[in-house]
């Protein structure tokens, strides 16, 4: 993982945390987990933010999905195939 990348989605999700006025436990329960282990782990950019998670995760928080979702995944896939999905979205739609 890109470490510039990945600092910039562990910024944006410490600072998403801070803003929502929630506390960790409140977070990992609206996304459903049973401890607050894998949020605390994942802001501190010990273990990635999984992909099937992202959605989820930014709902919980109230932050901007769309630029979490896209942080998460430049942290996995190259800018190119992100410039690519992009682009294909607007052209064939979401799905």
């Amino acid at each position: 993982m890109n470490n510039l990348k990945k600092n910039e989605l562990t910024d944006y999700l410490r600072e998403s945390i801070q803003w929502s006025g929630l506390s960790y436990e409140e977070i990992a329960r609206r996304c459903g987990y049973a401890s607050d282990r894998p949020i605390r782990a994942m802001a501190a950019g010990q273990i990635p933010v999984p992909i099937d998670q992202a959605a989820k995760i930014s709902e919980a928080l109230g932050c901007d999905a769309d630029r979490f979702i896209v942080l998460v995944l430049r942290t996995v896939l190259p800018d190119d195939v992100i410039g690519r999905m992009g682009r294909a979205i607007q052209k064939y739609g979401p799905s």
